[in-house]
């Protein structure tokens, strides 16, 4: 797996990230692993913005944080879309009815734009 594809599936693990710093203690992958009751190699991956975990280990997650597991879900939704298609995916897709996003996409955070897209997502499922 290329940096690039990397980059693009940065979101869903930098909010596990930030989970797992705030538990306390602090977690490491191993303990992370151990909570959710996956490999050490799965939990890398989430960690590392490799690989986005199944709706049923977001699920495990958000319990274990005691956190929304719709929010994680949505983090991970917009993950895989731009895993799948690239984070330009949406601009790909637009019509002239919706052109004013081609010149806000630019100026949004990485957050809104996780949001937009998975409302976005939520309407074509």
């Amino acid at each position: 797996m290329d940096s690039n594809e990397s980059a693009q599936n940065q979101t869903f693990a930098n909010r596990l990230r930030e989970l797992m710093l705030q538990h306390n203690p602090p977690m490491q992958i191993i303990d992370l692993s151990d909570a959710l009751q996956v490999t050490y190699e799965a939990a890398r991956k989430m960690v590392r913005g490799r690989g986005v975990p199944s709706r049923f280990v977001i699920l495990e997650i958000a319990n274990f944080f005691g956190t929304d597991s719709a929010d994680l879900e949505a983090v991970a939704r917009a993950d895989r879309l731009r895993r799948k298609y690239g984070a330009e995916f949406l601009l790909a897709i637009l019509d002239p009815e919706v052109a004013l996003f081609n010149g806000a996409w630019p100026h949004l955070t990485e957050e809104q734009k996780t949001e937009l897209l998975a409302r976005l997502l939520d309407y074509l499922i």
